[in-house]
């Protein structure tokens, strides 16, 4: 039987057998979060977790849907769970202490297959990274606390769509979807419907804060999502856009969830140092991976519009893509009317050549919906004639300095 997914080797039937033994897990975990009444609205609210390889989550209005019946439906893609435990393989292996310090190695890898299973999820390229030790008595303890903090995540996206059936946010929610599928979602609505994600957030991580007692423990699940939020936030620096205009940024969220832990705890200052040591590995993570000079030639007019571009920092790439004009020759391809500019590009990792190239496109066609004419791209010896040969050449050349 075909695989429903490439991280996993279970046919259909033992696959959805294992979905739908989590979710009965997931609901009586988010019943020990929830008050009586809370408990008897969530046999309303259908929990799902759907076998597509997509890493996303939503609550829908049963009503809305066609069903004219008092439910609603939460469900969770299957690729959030594999995202996540990739996401948390890289944050173990950095972190392991004690007598398992021995095995600490670098997360990198296991972040970038994060990354590619939530943007390329059907991606056979996908490099998953085990949870490997070479050592089967410290593999048990180990992949307890990587289920422990997946599952800290699942559970707060699940009390997350559930706080949008029980604070009757459907209304607004829905609204701002179909404004989405139709076209932009205006501004009032887009400042409400942000108000809705806030206080889910809000309701969904105070909830997951109720499991447990400890001031040590309560910062640890937000110290889990502020990772969580942080991963968010570099898959959209990546692609250049947000993930979704109907949520806000997820730095936002991220620092709303330790805004609670600050106003719950303020004698716990010395806990903060667990946010900037993440910081700091968040950063290790995204750092520049390669520098790259190129050159471009092209004709002197859409030469001058790029050249003033760049040094005004009007150049629109995404955050961890540096371009700068290292220097400028006599055009010999296309005659005396072109100009070869010498790029310096750095690329922190994992940005798609395309974006750079896309950036470097949009800015010299200006107005005119037509290609620019007269368009040549050296990378080392390697020449690319147009921006989709310079997206192929410039992401072999990213692959060969990883």
């Amino acid at each position: 039987m075909r695989k429903l997914h490439l991280d996993t080797n279970l046919d259909d039937v033992t696959f959805l057998q294992f979905l739908e033994a989590y979710i009965v897990s997931m609901r009586n975990d988010m019943s020990s979060c929830l008050t009586d009444d809370q408990i008897q609205f969530l046999e309303k609210v259908h929990l799902r977790f759907l076998p597509t390889g997509l890493a996303n989550a939503q609550c829908v209005n049963a009503d809305v849907a066609g069903h004219r019946q008092p439910f609603f439906i939460a469900f969770i893609n299957e690729g959030l769970y594999f995202a996540l435990n990739q996401l948390f393989t890289a944050l173990i292996f950095e972190e392991l202490q004690g007598d398992l310090s021995a095995y600490q190695r670098d997360g990198n890898a296991a972040f970038e297959a994060a990354i590619t299973l939530f943007l390329e999820p059907f991606s056979e390229n996908i490099e998953a990274v085990p949870l490997d030790l070479g050592d089967d008595s410290a593999i048990g303890e180990v992949q307890a606390h990587l289920s422990s903090v997946t599952t800290i995540v699942l559970l707060f996206v699940s009390l997350h769509e559930f706080a949008h059936a029980w604070l009757g946010h459907h209304h607004v929610c829905d609204a701002a979807h179909l404004a989405m599928v139709t076209g932009k979602v205006p501004e009032q609505l887009a400042s409400k419907v942000w108000d809705c994600e806030f206080e889910a957030d809000d309701f969904a991580f105070r909830a997951l804060m109720s499991r447990t007692r400890t001031v040590e423990s309560q910062w640890a699940h937000g110290f889990v999502l502020y990772l969580f939020f942080a991963y968010l936030g570099e898959v959209e620096r990546r692609i250049g856009k947000p993930l979704s205009p109907d949520h806000p940024p997820p730095k936002q969220r991220a620092a709303a969830v330790i805004k609670i832990l600050r106003t719950t705890f303020p004698d716990a200052i010395h806990l903060e140092s667990d946010i900037l040591r993440l910081d700091a590995l968040i950063k290790k993570w995204t750092a520049p991976i390669m520098t790259k000079t190129f050159q471009i030639s092209l004709l002197s007019d859409n030469s001058k519009l790029l050249e003033d571009a760049i040094a005004s920092g009007d150049l629109e790439t995404p955050e961890g893509c540096d371009i700068a004009v290292d220097g400028k020759n006599r055009g010999m391809g296309f005659g005396s009317a072109s100009e070869i500019l010498i790029l310096a590009v750095g690329i922190a990792g994992g940005i798609p050549a395309g974006v750079i190239a896309n950036a470097i496109y949009d800015k010299i066609k200006g107005s005119n919906p037509e290609k620019p004419i007269g368009f040549t791209v050296t990378i080392g010896e390697e020449v690319a004639k147009d921006l989709d040969s310079f997206e192929v050449i410039l992401k072999r050349k990213i692959e060969e300095t990883t």
